[in-house]
């Protein structure tokens, strides 16, 4: 089996352009390690932030009062998608709940101009709001 000859300016074009694909393919490969070693980078800064204050005693866990707790759950509550378009929540209180921070939590609702509370016969508080207009 014989080589195909080329002339000397075709072999030139040929080195010309494997060396230019070479190139090609490197810039390619360090692009893709580039954006690894970043996502790496970010994932471990977040890691190494973590463990560097639980090491040094700087992380701690904020153990919620009841009516923190509370109070976050009627904010989601609230805040549903369905609850905003109806304008309307219905909540009750949780048995781990205290009778006073419940009493504390409706009375601040209550406080505000646009709500209406309805206590209903089965311990439930139906709440209505509704949304000023502004100017």
């Amino acid at each position: 089996m014989s080589r195909k000859k080329y002339t000397k300016k075709t072999a030139t074009k040929i080195r010309k352009n494997r060396r230019k694909n070479h190139f090609a393919r490197r810039k390619i490969i360090l692009l893709l390690l580039s954006v690894a070693l970043l996502g790496t980078a970010l994932y471990l800064r977040q890691n190494i932030s973590y463990y560097y204050a639980m090491y040094f005693d700087r992380f701690t866990h904020k153990k919620l009062q009841n009516s923190e707790s509370e109070t976050l759950r009627i904010q989601k509550i609230i805040n549903n998608p369905i609850a905003q378009r109806s304008r309307a929540a219905l909540i009750f209180r949780l048995e781990q709940e205290t009778p006073e921070d419940w009493d504390t939590l409706l009375a601040e609702i209550a406080e505000n101009d646009n709500v209406t509370l309805a206590h209903r016969d089965d311990g439930g508080v139906q709440l209505f709001w509704t949304v000023p207009k502004e100017d």
